[in-house]
């Protein structure tokens, strides 16, 4: 399930870093990686947030960042 999410569903991210603070490019292959290591309950945050279409309509996610 986690590697059909980094193939087919996640196409980017931005101000993900690593353990030391660096930036972490998006590649299908960090994606995977990234959500291989995921506890189950952030996973389903994940897949939940994902499966939402109002996510996805115009400015929804400025909206969501805007009010975490």
């Amino acid at each position: 399930d986690r590697d059909l999410y980094a193939k087919h569903v996640i196409v980017g991210w931005s101000d993900v870093k690593d353990r030391a603070g660096n930036d972490v490019p998006w590649s299908k292959e960090a994606c995977a990686e990234l959500l291989q290591k995921l506890p189950n309950d952030i996973f389903d945050e994940v897949r939940n947030f994902c499966i939402d279409p109002d996510n996805f309509r115009a400015g929804s996610v400025a909206e969501v960042s805007k009010n975490s």
